[in-house]
């Protein structure tokens, strides 16, 4: 449990750096990495400190015995007392973990039902693309999507706006942005308490298409039409949590991103010097 709350504390302190100091910054493949490395930090820092986390923890309750041992020939409602405090404190123990395990298996779940929905619609039939992805084009009106080499369109997409969502699909699959996923919702899992561990997944999935539209604009495609595309994908429905979903982060901020002039580099050093004030 000890772990856990400095897991959190660490991971809200993170990624509110990086809120503040490189989120509207055009460094997608820079955030990427620094909210990797934020997930990374928030599972080894606490290992790091445990052992002095836990002796300080443990002082009060060693404390407490020792009492309870120097007094066991003396008053005995003080004993009482003490005895049924400390299994208050048991049973409130108990409760919360009961709690946090009934969260963790949910959420355990519910990844599990979406890689497997996307498992079984990525196996239908399929061809595959140039350079080895595969392609399920689908008769459904989901939002295009891509979940490891498979991408996954409408019929109605395919024929409007094919080349376009397959090249920022394909982004996603030539960066392996679907392990990335799968990692932040593990760790959304594990701290589904933690409104820190579902905003950093929402960055990452903001990144995710930050890069993929840059991907786009760069093979040359126009910026306007896909834009429009955008907005479009933005009223349609998405497949499943576990994927790179064509409309997953907000249209406007994605549309905010394409128009703004590259960063200074210089600024990615806010998001170093901020990180090295927090003692990490």
């Amino acid at each position: 449990m000890i772990y856990l709350i400095v897991s959190a504390i660490s991971l809200a302190l993170m990624v509110t750096v990086y809120r503040l100091t490189l989120s509207r910054t055009t460094f997608h493949g820079f955030n990427r990495f620094v909210l990797l490395a934020t997930l990374a930090l928030a599972a080894v820092v606490p290992v790091m400190h445990f052992q002095s986390i836990s002796s300080r923890a443990s002082a009060p309750i060693n404390y407490m015995l020792g009492e309870i041992m120097v007094y066991a020939d003396g008053t005995m409602g003080v004993n009482h007392v003490q005895a049924t405090e400390s299994g208050s404190s048991i049973s409130m123990l108990s409760v919360i973990t009961v709690v946090y395990l009934a969260g963790l298996i949910f959420c355990l779940l519910r990844i599990a039902f979406g890689i497997l929905s996307s498992e079984i619609i990525c196996h239908r039939r399929s061809r595959t693309l140039a350079d080895g992805t595969r392609l399920v084009i689908t008769e459904r009106n989901y939002a295009p999507f891509s979940w490891r080499n498979c991408i996954v369109i409408s019929r109605k997409d395919y024929e409007s706006n094919g080349a376009m969502i397959i090249a920022h699909e394909q982004a996603h699959v030539h960066h392996h942005h679907s392990f990335d996923l799968i990692l932040a919702q593990l760790f959304c899992a594990f701290q589904w308490f933690n409104p820190a561990a579902w905003i950093l997944r929402r960055s990452l999935l903001e990144v995710h298409e930050f890069e993929a539209d840059a991907s786009v604009l760069e093979d040359g495609f126009d910026g306007r039409r896909y834009q429009i595309c955008l907005v479009r994908a933005a009223l349609q429905g998405s497949f499943a949590t576990t994927t790179n979903n064509f409309s997953n982060c907000s249209t406007k901020k994605r549309i905010v991103m394409m128009n703004r002039h590259s960063t200074n580099p210089w600024a990615r050093l806010r998001g170093v010097v901020s990180y090295s004030c927090i003692g990490l």
